[in-house]
């Protein structure tokens, strides 16, 4: 066997062995996802107690409960989807001086499934405070702030239904609330902020989609060289 051939069966062999670690090199890739892509909203947040006189429904007003609509949205592609763990979500009362834990409410574990476009769903619901009087904290003040922390782990699932391993999905935000309306005082959604902001995501793909296909074609032309008559 000539030296030609040998290094024709070399490049053949290495060719083989690139093209079966690919699949290996997209698991690596869809692996590397984390919480970033999942963003978290406060649509709306209701304090019927801090309205004091000026509603009708007095009996909102002895109400301790807050009113919340959160959504979820899932910025990942259709052939992912999420599988949440129970989401805690906790409320806060923050004052100038100190910041005090008022309730807390537990959003039951469920599948979201993605969507080219992102999917979104929603929970609506109410909790019951303790620990402050809305009455005394909203006297004299046009608004009040409270704290949104929402805390839980979820796994990417892929259409061929491998999950990914278990991230954990974190998010705060603070909510101005006007004791004219007790609703929020932002016009549209809340997006509660990460604690941390770092997106390995998009940088790892995008080096995957790039540097694979480059790699690739310089091996292709590497082989036909090798195995081109000298």
């Amino acid at each position: 066997m000539d030296h030609s051939n040998q290094r024709c069966i070399f490049f053949g062999v290495c060719s083989i062995v690139l093209i079966l670690c690919a699949p290996l090199f997209c698991v690596l890739s869809l692996h590397s996802a984390n919480g970033s892509q999942v963003k978290v909203f406060v649509e709306q947040l209701f304090v019927p107690a801090i309205l004091n006189n000026s509603v009708s429904d007095y009996s909102l007003i002895n109400s301790p409960a807050v009113f919340f609509i959160l959504s979820l949205h899932d910025d990942t592609y259709d052939y992912m989807g999420v599988v949440y763990d129970n989401i805690t979500i906790r409320f806060y009362y923050v004052a100038p001086i100190a910041t005090t834990p008022i309730a807390n409410y537990t959003w039951p574990g469920f599948y979201q499934k993605g969507d080219q476009h992102g999917s979104t769903i929603e929970c609506s619901d109410y909790v019951y405070t303790r620990g402050i009087s809305f009455a005394e904290v909203s006297t004299n003040v046009s608004e009040i702030v409270l704290r949104v922390d929402l805390a839980t782990a979820f796994r990417f699932k892929y259409w061929w239904q491998w999950e990914s391993s278990t991230h954990e999905l974190s998010r705060q935000g603070d909510v101005k609330v006007s004791t004219v309306t007790g609703k929020k005082t932002a016009p549209t959604g809340i997006e509660l902020s990460q604690h941390d902001s770092r997106n390995y995501y998009k940088p790892f793909m995008a080096f995957s989609i790039f540097f694979f296909p480059l790699l690739t074609l310089i091996w292709a032309g590497s082989l036909l060289y090798a195995c081109s008559d000298d």
